[in-house]
Protein backbone atom coordinates (compact mmCIF):
# COMPACT_ATOMS: atom_id res chain seq x y z
CA UNK A 1 0.00 0.00 0.00
CA UNK A 2 2.57 2.41 0.82
CA UNK A 3 4.68 1.94 -2.56
CA UNK A 4 0.98 2.60 -4.50
CA UNK A 5 0.40 5.65 -2.50
CA UNK A 6 3.71 7.16 -3.61
CA UNK A 7 3.03 5.84 -6.89
CA UNK A 8 -0.24 7.48 -7.05
CA UNK A 9 1.71 10.95 -5.70
CA UNK A 10 4.44 10.72 -8.48
CA UNK A 11 1.64 10.39 -10.95
CA UNK A 12 -0.07 13.57 -9.71
CA UNK A 13 2.53 15.45 -8.84
CA UNK A 14 2.97 19.04 -10.55
CA UNK A 15 6.67 18.78 -10.53
CA UNK A 16 23.21 2.44 8.84
CA UNK A 17 22.35 1.01 11.38
CA UNK A 18 20.77 1.82 14.14
CA UNK A 19 22.00 2.94 17.17
CA UNK A 20 21.23 3.34 20.36
CA UNK A 21 21.57 5.64 24.06
CA UNK A 22 24.28 5.72 26.09
CA UNK A 23 24.11 7.18 29.99
CA UNK A 24 27.06 8.68 31.67
CA UNK A 25 28.16 12.57 32.91
CA UNK A 26 27.91 13.73 29.28
CA UNK A 27 24.19 12.46 28.88
CA UNK A 28 23.40 14.86 32.08
CA UNK A 29 25.12 18.10 31.02
CA UNK A 30 23.37 17.41 27.62
CA UNK A 31 19.56 17.18 28.98
CA UNK A 32 20.33 20.44 31.15
CA UNK A 33 20.63 22.51 27.82
CA UNK A 34 18.33 20.37 26.06
CA UNK A 35 18.92 18.54 22.57
CA UNK A 36 19.76 20.91 19.45
CA UNK A 37 17.24 22.31 17.06
CA UNK A 38 16.15 19.73 14.29
CA UNK A 39 18.26 21.55 11.45
CA UNK A 40 21.49 20.92 13.79
CA UNK A 41 20.60 17.67 14.28
CA UNK A 42 20.26 16.94 10.28
CA UNK A 43 23.14 18.81 9.51
CA UNK A 44 25.59 18.23 12.41
CA UNK A 45 26.29 20.84 14.76
CA UNK A 46 25.48 19.13 17.70
CA UNK A 47 29.16 18.21 20.15
CA UNK A 48 31.13 14.85 19.39
CA UNK A 49 34.12 14.54 21.15
CA UNK A 50 37.29 12.61 19.87
CA UNK A 51 38.99 9.55 20.98
CA UNK A 52 41.32 11.23 23.52
CA UNK A 53 38.85 12.35 25.43
CA UNK A 54 37.80 8.92 26.10
CA UNK A 55 40.55 7.80 26.43
CA UNK A 56 41.89 10.30 28.83
CA UNK A 57 38.82 9.67 30.36
CA UNK A 58 39.17 6.08 31.05
CA UNK A 59 42.44 6.40 32.35
CA UNK A 60 41.55 8.01 35.15
CA UNK A 61 38.50 6.09 36.41
CA UNK A 62 40.53 3.20 36.32
CA UNK A 63 42.54 4.48 39.25
CA UNK A 64 39.39 5.77 40.63
CA UNK A 65 37.65 2.62 40.74
CA UNK A 66 40.43 0.36 42.15
CA UNK A 67 40.38 3.27 44.83
CA UNK A 68 36.37 3.48 44.98
CA UNK A 69 34.70 0.38 44.13
CA UNK A 70 31.29 1.36 45.24
CA UNK A 71 31.66 4.69 42.82
CA UNK A 72 28.53 3.46 40.67
CA UNK A 73 28.41 7.11 38.67
CA UNK A 74 32.28 6.02 37.88
CA UNK A 75 30.76 2.32 36.32
CA UNK A 76 28.99 4.10 33.86
CA UNK A 77 31.26 6.94 32.47
CA UNK A 78 34.36 4.39 32.09
CA UNK A 79 31.83 1.74 30.41
CA UNK A 80 30.61 4.53 28.04
CA UNK A 81 33.96 5.53 27.66
CA UNK A 82 34.86 1.86 26.37
CA UNK A 83 31.84 1.91 24.11
CA UNK A 84 32.82 5.28 22.19
CA UNK A 85 36.12 3.78 21.25
CA UNK A 86 34.98 0.64 19.96
CA UNK A 87 35.23 -1.96 23.25
CA UNK A 88 32.00 -3.30 23.91
CA UNK A 89 32.94 -6.31 25.60
CA UNK A 90 35.14 -4.41 28.31
CA UNK A 91 31.82 -1.99 28.64
CA UNK A 92 29.38 -4.93 29.33
CA UNK A 93 31.79 -7.00 31.82
CA UNK A 94 32.14 -2.87 33.98
CA UNK A 95 28.02 -2.84 33.66
CA UNK A 96 28.16 -6.27 35.48
CA UNK A 97 30.76 -5.74 38.22
CA UNK A 98 27.79 -2.25 38.72
CA UNK A 99 24.93 -4.56 38.75
CA UNK A 100 27.30 -6.63 41.41
CA UNK A 101 27.69 -3.62 43.40
CA UNK A 102 24.14 -2.16 43.40
CA UNK A 103 23.23 -5.76 45.02
CA UNK A 104 24.74 -5.23 47.92
CA UNK A 105 24.43 -1.12 48.10
CA UNK A 106 22.76 0.83 50.37
CA UNK A 107 22.35 4.05 48.05
CA UNK A 108 19.26 6.54 48.40
CA UNK A 109 19.88 6.65 44.37
CA UNK A 110 19.63 2.83 43.89
CA UNK A 111 16.15 3.44 41.28
CA UNK A 112 18.10 5.38 39.48
CA UNK A 113 20.82 3.29 39.21
CA UNK A 114 19.31 0.77 38.26
CA UNK A 115 17.71 2.41 35.21
CA UNK A 116 21.35 3.69 33.96
CA UNK A 117 22.72 0.06 34.47
CA UNK A 118 19.99 -1.37 32.38
CA UNK A 119 19.87 1.44 29.62
CA UNK A 120 23.56 1.20 29.31
CA UNK A 121 24.32 -2.23 29.42
CA UNK A 122 21.30 -2.91 26.57
CA UNK A 123 23.12 -0.26 24.73
CA UNK A 124 26.50 -1.93 24.40
CA UNK A 125 24.37 -5.34 23.46
CA UNK A 126 23.28 -3.56 20.61
CA UNK A 127 26.54 -1.84 19.45
CA UNK A 128 28.63 -5.22 19.93
CA UNK A 129 25.69 -7.13 17.80
CA UNK A 130 26.13 -4.13 15.53
CA UNK A 131 29.78 -4.02 15.33
CA UNK A 132 30.45 -7.92 15.19
CA UNK A 133 28.42 -7.79 11.68
CA UNK A 134 24.57 -7.53 12.39
CA UNK A 135 24.16 -11.59 11.27
CA UNK A 136 20.92 -12.47 11.88
CA UNK A 137 21.63 -16.06 12.34
CA UNK A 138 22.82 -14.21 15.68
CA UNK A 139 20.95 -12.19 17.27
CA UNK A 140 21.65 -13.37 21.11
CA UNK A 141 23.13 -9.67 21.74
CA UNK A 142 20.18 -8.09 20.03
CA UNK A 143 18.08 -10.27 22.33
CA UNK A 144 19.55 -9.30 25.58
CA UNK A 145 19.71 -5.70 24.52
CA UNK A 146 16.06 -6.35 24.20
CA UNK A 147 15.58 -7.36 28.12
CA UNK A 148 17.47 -4.78 28.97
CA UNK A 149 15.88 -1.84 27.46
CA UNK A 150 12.69 -2.74 28.01
CA UNK A 151 13.35 -2.78 31.88
CA UNK A 152 14.98 0.52 32.00
CA UNK A 153 11.82 1.89 30.04
CA UNK A 154 9.50 0.63 32.54
CA UNK A 155 11.66 2.01 35.26
CA UNK A 156 11.90 5.76 33.62
CA UNK A 157 9.49 6.05 30.52
CA UNK A 158 11.01 9.70 30.28
CA UNK A 159 13.96 10.09 30.36
CA UNK A 160 16.41 10.55 28.05
CA UNK A 161 14.00 12.92 26.32
CA UNK A 162 11.45 9.62 25.55
CA UNK A 163 14.47 8.25 23.00
CA UNK A 164 14.27 4.63 24.74
CA UNK A 165 11.51 4.09 23.50
CA UNK A 166 12.35 4.48 20.03
CA UNK A 167 15.29 2.78 20.38
CA UNK A 168 13.34 -0.56 21.04
CA UNK A 169 10.90 -0.26 18.74
CA UNK A 170 13.62 -0.08 16.01
CA UNK A 171 15.27 -3.15 17.67
CA UNK A 172 11.86 -4.93 17.54
CA UNK A 173 11.80 -4.19 13.68
CA UNK A 174 15.03 -5.42 13.74
CA UNK A 175 14.20 -8.39 15.46
CA UNK A 176 11.07 -9.41 13.72
CA UNK A 177 10.51 -8.48 10.59
CA UNK A 178 7.51 -9.13 8.62
CA UNK A 179 8.40 -11.14 5.15
CA UNK A 180 6.46 -11.05 2.26
CA UNK A 181 6.30 -7.76 1.17
CA UNK A 182 3.49 -7.49 -1.74
CA UNK A 183 5.54 -5.18 -4.16
CA UNK A 184 7.58 -5.17 -7.16
CA UNK A 185 10.58 -5.09 -5.28
CA UNK A 186 9.98 -8.22 -3.18
CA UNK A 187 12.02 -9.90 -6.00
CA UNK A 188 15.11 -8.18 -5.43
CA UNK A 189 15.02 -6.98 -1.72
CA UNK A 190 15.46 -10.07 0.79
CA UNK A 191 14.21 -10.02 4.62
CA UNK A 192 12.05 -6.60 3.48
CA UNK A 193 10.00 -6.22 6.91
CA UNK A 194 6.33 -5.09 5.73
CA UNK A 195 7.11 -1.83 7.72
CA UNK A 196 9.29 0.88 5.76
CA UNK A 197 10.58 1.96 9.40
CA UNK A 198 10.47 1.01 12.81
CA UNK A 199 8.17 4.52 12.96
CA UNK A 200 5.15 2.66 12.82
CA UNK A 201 1.91 2.25 14.87
CA UNK A 202 0.99 -0.77 13.44
CA UNK A 203 -2.82 0.08 12.74
CA UNK A 204 -5.20 -2.08 11.61
CA UNK A 205 -6.18 -2.46 7.77
CA UNK A 206 -9.98 -2.88 8.81
CA UNK A 207 -11.90 -0.12 7.67
CA UNK A 208 -15.78 0.37 7.08
CA UNK A 209 -17.28 0.52 4.07
CA UNK A 210 -16.16 2.99 1.60
CA UNK A 211 -13.43 4.41 4.30
CA UNK A 212 -9.60 4.07 4.03
CA UNK A 213 -8.25 2.59 6.86
CA UNK A 214 -6.57 3.82 9.63
CA UNK A 215 -3.17 2.25 8.00
CA UNK A 216 -3.74 4.07 4.65
CA UNK A 217 -4.52 7.10 6.15
CA UNK A 218 -0.79 6.71 8.22
CA UNK A 219 0.73 5.78 5.36
CA UNK A 220 -0.55 9.04 2.78
CA UNK A 221 0.53 11.58 5.20
CA UNK A 222 3.59 9.80 6.47
CA UNK A 223 5.36 8.40 2.88
CA UNK A 224 3.49 11.81 0.86
CA UNK A 225 2.91 14.63 3.08
CA UNK A 226 -0.92 14.65 2.40
CA UNK A 227 -2.94 14.59 5.19
CA UNK A 228 -3.71 15.20 8.81
CA UNK A 229 0.12 13.87 10.44
CA UNK A 230 0.12 15.67 13.47
CA UNK A 231 -3.38 13.99 14.58
CA UNK A 232 -2.22 10.65 13.80
CA UNK A 233 0.91 11.47 15.51
CA UNK A 234 -0.87 12.31 18.55
CA UNK A 235 -3.32 9.34 18.13
CA UNK A 236 -0.06 6.89 17.98
CA UNK A 237 1.82 8.61 21.07
CA UNK A 238 4.84 9.29 18.57
CA UNK A 239 4.05 12.82 19.74
CA UNK A 240 7.50 13.47 21.28
CA UNK A 241 9.31 11.47 17.48
CA UNK A 242 11.19 14.15 16.85
CA UNK A 243 12.70 14.85 20.21
CA UNK A 244 13.29 11.00 21.25
CA UNK A 245 14.65 10.26 17.85
CA UNK A 246 16.90 13.56 17.73
CA UNK A 247 18.33 11.93 20.94
CA UNK A 248 19.27 8.83 19.51
CA UNK A 249 21.55 10.86 16.78
CA UNK A 250 22.57 13.54 19.43
CA UNK A 251 23.56 11.10 22.61
CA UNK A 252 23.63 8.05 20.56
CA UNK A 253 25.58 6.99 17.67
CA UNK A 254 22.71 6.85 15.56
CA UNK A 255 24.98 10.31 13.47
CA UNK A 256 25.38 7.71 11.00
CA UNK A 257 22.09 5.36 11.11
CA UNK A 258 20.28 5.50 7.75
CA UNK A 259 17.43 3.78 9.48
CA UNK A 260 17.13 6.70 12.31
CA UNK A 261 17.20 9.56 9.89
CA UNK A 262 14.49 7.54 7.62
CA UNK A 263 12.11 7.59 10.83
CA UNK A 264 13.04 11.52 11.75
CA UNK A 265 12.31 12.01 8.04
CA UNK A 266 8.95 10.64 8.22
CA UNK A 267 7.72 12.16 11.62
CA UNK A 268 8.67 15.54 9.70
CA UNK A 269 6.48 14.42 7.01
CA UNK A 270 3.87 13.45 9.23
CA UNK A 271 4.35 16.89 10.69
CA UNK A 272 4.23 18.37 7.03
CA UNK A 273 7.65 20.12 7.48
CA UNK A 274 9.04 18.73 3.90
CA UNK A 275 11.51 20.68 3.72
CA UNK A 276 13.25 19.40 6.81
CA UNK A 277 12.36 16.23 5.91
CA UNK A 278 13.94 16.83 2.14
CA UNK A 279 17.09 17.71 4.45
CA UNK A 280 16.57 14.22 5.70
CA UNK A 281 16.36 12.92 2.14
CA UNK A 282 20.23 14.58 1.50
CA UNK A 283 21.39 13.46 4.44
CA UNK A 284 20.45 10.29 3.53
CA UNK A 285 22.30 10.21 0.26
CA UNK A 286 25.15 11.36 1.72
CA UNK A 287 25.36 8.27 3.99
CA UNK A 288 24.84 5.68 1.65
CA UNK A 289 27.47 7.94 -0.81
CA UNK A 290 30.19 7.24 1.77
CA UNK A 291 29.25 3.46 2.07
CA UNK A 292 26.58 3.12 4.36
CA UNK A 293 23.51 0.69 4.35
CA UNK A 294 20.05 0.45 5.91
CA UNK A 295 18.98 -2.63 7.56
CA UNK A 296 17.46 -5.42 4.83
CA UNK A 297 19.02 -3.69 1.99
CA UNK A 298 21.85 -5.34 1.43
CA UNK A 299 23.53 -6.22 -2.09
CA UNK A 300 21.99 -3.25 -4.03
CA UNK A 301 23.24 -0.49 -5.74
CA UNK A 302 23.35 3.31 -4.18
CA UNK A 303 21.11 4.84 -6.60
CA UNK A 304 18.55 2.02 -5.76
CA UNK A 305 19.13 2.71 -2.23
CA UNK A 306 18.68 6.20 -2.81
CA UNK A 307 15.74 5.57 -4.31
CA UNK A 308 13.70 4.11 -1.80
CA UNK A 309 13.90 7.21 0.40
CA UNK A 310 12.23 9.02 -2.29
CA UNK A 311 9.20 10.03 -0.43
CA UNK A 312 10.94 12.10 1.95
CA UNK A 313 10.10 15.64 1.40
CA UNK A 314 7.75 14.79 -1.08
CA UNK A 315 6.15 17.72 -0.93
CA UNK A 316 9.31 19.74 -2.14
CA UNK A 317 8.47 20.84 -5.86
CA UNK A 318 11.35 19.46 -7.87
CA UNK A 319 12.26 22.80 -9.33
CA UNK A 320 13.49 23.47 -5.62
CA UNK A 321 15.75 20.30 -5.26
CA UNK A 322 18.93 21.88 -6.81
CA UNK A 323 18.36 25.03 -4.58
CA UNK A 324 17.73 23.26 -1.41
CA UNK A 325 20.98 20.65 -2.19
CA UNK A 326 22.87 24.38 -1.99
CA UNK A 327 21.82 25.28 0.93
CA UNK A 328 22.09 21.88 2.57
CA UNK A 329 26.17 22.06 1.27
CA UNK A 330 26.60 24.98 2.78
CA UNK A 331 24.91 24.06 5.92
CA UNK A 332 26.91 20.66 6.01
CA UNK A 333 30.31 22.67 5.46
CA UNK A 334 29.30 25.32 8.02
CA UNK A 335 28.92 22.34 10.66
CA UNK A 336 31.81 20.83 9.91
CA UNK A 337 33.99 23.41 10.29
CA UNK A 338 32.45 24.18 13.46
CA UNK A 339 33.29 20.67 14.37
CA UNK A 340 36.85 20.79 13.28
CA UNK A 341 37.46 23.86 15.40
CA UNK A 342 36.06 22.35 18.63
CA UNK A 343 38.04 18.97 18.10
CA UNK A 344 41.29 21.22 17.11
CA UNK A 345 40.65 23.14 20.39
CA UNK A 346 39.70 20.25 22.60
CA UNK A 347 42.99 17.84 21.02
CA UNK A 348 44.89 20.71 21.74
CA UNK A 349 44.09 20.96 25.52
CA UNK A 350 43.84 17.25 25.83
CA UNK A 351 47.41 16.73 24.83
CA UNK A 352 48.69 18.98 27.60
CA UNK A 353 46.94 16.66 30.28
CA UNK A 354 43.84 18.88 30.63
CA UNK A 355 40.25 17.37 30.20
CA UNK A 356 37.02 18.94 31.11
CA UNK A 357 36.12 16.55 33.52
CA UNK A 358 38.92 17.87 36.31
CA UNK A 359 39.87 21.22 34.43
CA UNK A 360 36.75 23.86 35.39
CA UNK A 361 38.80 26.15 33.01
CA UNK A 362 39.17 23.88 30.30
CA UNK A 363 37.31 25.35 27.29
CA UNK A 364 38.56 29.63 28.39
CA UNK A 365 39.42 30.74 25.03
CA UNK A 366 37.34 28.70 23.02
CA UNK A 367 35.89 31.18 20.36
CA UNK A 368 32.96 28.68 18.53
CA UNK A 369 32.31 29.86 15.10
CA UNK A 370 28.22 31.04 14.97
CA UNK A 371 26.09 29.34 12.77
CA UNK A 372 25.46 30.81 9.15
CA UNK A 373 23.35 33.88 9.20
CA UNK A 374 19.51 32.11 8.42
CA UNK A 375 17.62 35.35 8.30
CA UNK A 376 17.46 34.41 4.66
CA UNK A 377 15.25 31.77 5.48
CA UNK A 378 12.61 34.14 6.21
CA UNK A 379 12.76 36.12 2.88
CA UNK A 380 11.40 35.70 0.01
CA UNK A 381 14.55 34.67 -1.32
CA UNK A 382 15.35 31.24 0.95
CA UNK A 383 13.63 28.64 -0.98
CA UNK A 384 11.84 27.36 2.42
CA UNK A 385 10.15 30.45 2.28
CA UNK A 386 10.46 31.17 -1.71
CA UNK A 387 8.47 28.37 -2.81
CA UNK A 388 5.38 28.79 -0.34
CA UNK A 389 5.02 32.08 -1.45
CA UNK A 390 4.87 31.34 -4.97
CA UNK A 391 2.83 28.59 -4.48
CA UNK A 392 0.34 31.15 -3.15
CA UNK A 393 1.12 33.86 -6.09
CA UNK A 394 0.56 31.49 -8.88
CA UNK A 395 -2.74 31.06 -6.91
CA UNK A 396 -3.85 34.28 -7.00
CA UNK A 397 -2.44 35.10 -10.66
CA UNK A 398 -4.78 32.26 -12.49
CA UNK A 399 -7.33 32.05 -9.37
CA UNK A 400 -7.57 36.03 -8.37
CA UNK A 401 -9.80 36.68 -11.89
CA UNK A 402 -11.77 33.47 -12.01
CA UNK A 403 -13.11 34.45 -8.60
CA UNK A 404 -13.44 37.90 -8.90
CA UNK A 405 -15.83 36.70 -12.30
CA UNK A 406 -17.74 34.51 -10.14
CA UNK A 407 -18.12 37.10 -7.57
CA UNK A 408 -19.46 39.45 -10.17
CA UNK A 409 -22.21 37.22 -11.49
CA UNK A 410 -23.26 36.49 -7.63
CA UNK A 411 -23.42 40.31 -7.66
CA UNK A 412 -25.32 40.67 -10.82
CA UNK A 413 -28.11 38.06 -9.83
CA UNK A 414 -28.42 38.67 -6.25
CA UNK A 415 -29.02 42.13 -8.05
CA UNK A 416 -31.35 41.00 -10.51
CA UNK A 417 -33.63 39.29 -7.86
CA UNK A 418 -33.86 42.66 -5.96
CA UNK A 419 -34.90 44.55 -8.73
CA UNK A 420 -37.09 42.08 -9.71
CA UNK A 421 -39.08 41.69 -5.89
CA UNK A 422 -39.08 45.58 -5.59
CA UNK A 423 -41.15 45.65 -9.49
CA UNK A 424 -43.16 42.85 -8.25
CA UNK A 425 -44.27 44.79 -5.01
CA UNK A 426 -44.68 47.93 -7.08
CA UNK A 427 -47.57 45.63 -9.11
CA UNK A 428 -49.20 44.45 -6.10
CA UNK A 429 -48.97 47.62 -4.40
CA UNK A 430 -50.75 49.35 -7.79
CA UNK A 431 -53.55 46.52 -7.85
CA UNK A 432 -54.26 46.84 -4.09
CA UNK A 433 -54.72 50.64 -4.49
CA UNK A 434 -57.45 50.71 -7.66
CA UNK A 435 -59.47 47.99 -5.86
CA UNK A 436 -59.77 50.49 -2.65
CA UNK A 437 -60.93 53.49 -4.21
CA UNK A 438 -64.73 54.44 -3.52
CA UNK A 439 -67.19 53.66 -6.83
CA UNK A 440 -68.76 57.50 -7.48
CA UNK A 441 -71.04 56.65 -9.89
Amino acid sequence: MRWLIIGLWLLTSSSGSVRACLWDRDTVAHEASGIPEILDVIVGRFERNPPLYYKMRLSRLEGVLKREPTNLDAYDDAAVACDRLGDDDRAILLMEEKARQLAVTTSTTKGEQIYRLEANIGTFYVHRWIRHGRHRDAMQDLDQAHGHISTAIQINPKAHFGRERYQLMAIDWIRNPEDGTKDERSAKLSNLPTSESFLDPHWSRESKSGESSKEDQWNMAAFTGFGSGNDMLVEAHFEDANKGLSGLIVLGNAWESIDVYNALGIALNLENKATLSHFVRLRIDELIDDGATPFFYHGHSKSEMKENFAYLGAMVSKDRYDVLAELYKSLRSSAEKWQRNRTAFMEGRLRQGLHPDTDPQFWDGYHEIPRPPLTTLRSFRDPIYFGIFWTYAVDLIFLGPLAFFVGYLIFKIIRSVAMLRRGSNTVLDGKATTSSKPNRQ
